[in-house]
């Protein structure tokens, strides 16, 4: 029932606007400069190996931090968030020794956007919003880019790069 809704959802959203999906977690995880205390939460204390710098075990030991990230995506205009489980597979977290913990990394990171990102106002939706006058800054969603050439007109442009043909 919840996925028929949520597909329900999300169909007829898509149908209305462009839906926008949140962006990357890793860059914005290291503007916290976390510590290896941090990855280790009082889940890990005893944990034989380093886990600083496997960021998905956040969403069991710090999911504060994770819960910003989405809010802040959230309030940048995006309409679906993703989840904090780029190295949540058995191979990657072998490197720390903790592939019994995947299926827990997995689970805890879908819960954090369900139960505590707080999608924006519809008053605030792009489709809302005077598409005639152009805004007076960037949207919020631009100025969280990495990219350098955030103006659209500066990266998007009519033609299409001819692509490079193969040959055997």
């Amino acid at each position: 029932m919840a996925i028929e809704h949520m597909r329900t959802s999300i169909t007829t959203a898509s149908a209305d606007r462009i839906l926008v999906l949140d962006g990357a977690m890793g860059s914005l995880i290291q503007g916290y400069r976390l510590e290896e205390a941090d990855f280790r939460g009082e889940c890990f204390v005893d944990h034989p190996s380093p886990l600083k710098g496997n960021n998905d075990l956040l969403a069991l030991t710090r999911p504060d931090v994770l819960r910003e990230i989405h809010d802040a995506y959230f309030e940048a205009g995006a309409d679906i968030a993703e989840t904090n489980t780029f190295s949540s597979t058995t191979i990657a977290q072998a490197d720390y020794g903790l592939e019994s913990a995947v299926y827990d990394l997995n689970f805890a990171s879908a819960r954090v956007p369900r139960t505590h990102g707080r999608p924006r106002p519809q008053t605030n939706r792009a489709s809302s919003r005077d598409q005639s006058a152009p805004p007076t800054e960037p949207p919020a969603s631009a100025r969280m880019s990495t990219t350098p050439a955030t103006a659209p007109s500066l990266f998007r442009t009519s033609s299409r790069p001819t692509p490079a043909r193969w040959s055997p």
